[in-house]
């Protein structure tokens, strides 16, 4: 199983890491894969104007990933 994962990096270098979907899971890496690929046209289309934004990574990893804690 898998689930979607972004992580959006500002200009001053922050990036931070999300679940897309919190909760939704794929059964197959190419299911997820091609959702992935409609979530970062999406948030690519909300996010290219803003001034801050610098880069958007998108992908799948393992349904138990959880995003790391500082």
């Amino acid at each position: 199983m898998f689930k979607i994962l972004a992580v959006i990096c500002s200009l001053s270098g922050e990036c931070h890491p999300f679940i897309t979907e919190e909760g939704h899971e794929y059964r197959t890496l190419q299911e997820c894969d091609r959702k992935a690929e409609e979530v970062i046209t999406k948030l690519y289309g909300e996010l290219k104007n803003l001034y801050e934004f610098e880069s958007i990574k998108v992908g799948c990893v393992s349904a138990d990933w959880t995003p790391p804690t500082n």
